[in-house]
């Protein structure tokens, strides 16, 4: 009885054989296309898109003054999913309020909340008074 098994074994050897290497091709091809597929998403370079954005803010913020922008912008540091995003939203966060709280968007909420009104106050108050520069000190 043995070696009947044998005679048997060779067809069952040679099919699953055929079946791995089926499913090794197959897995390979979906890896090959996951690497396409983030390729392109690198290559379709979202910091683009985040500097048009940056700017389109601070042509609007230059055009109005709008706090909203202010809020856009805190709101977009907290969302930042990379260091670079969070830098590039600090970076205009401090040229527009002239503070300097780096990439943590806790203290710029805090700033937001407590101190933001009285900045736009000063702000209003010096540009009635036809000085484009905010009386305020920077605070770190």
């Amino acid at each position: 009885m043995p070696h009947a098994a044998s005679a048997v074994s060779p067809p069952l050897v040679v099919g699953g054989m055929l079946i791995g290497l089926l499913l090794l091709v197959l897995f390979i091809g979906i890896l090959v296309r996951t690497f396409r597929n983030m390729k392109s998403a690198v290559v379709a370079d979202p910091g683009s898109h985040l500097q048009r954005e940056i700017g389109d803010l601070l042509e609007q913020w230059q055009a109005s003054a709008d706090p909203d922008v202010v809020r856009s912008l805190i709101d977009g540091l907290r969302l930042a999913e990379f260091d670079g995003e969070a830098e590039q939203y600090a970076e205009a966060l401090s040229e527009i309020t002239k503070r300097y709280f780096g990439t943590d968007g806790v203290a710029w909420e805090v700033w937001w909340r407590r101190d933001s009104s009285e900045f736009f106050d000063s702000l209003r108050d010096d540009l009635r008074r036809g000085n484009p520069a905010p009386g305020y000190l920077p605070v770190s």
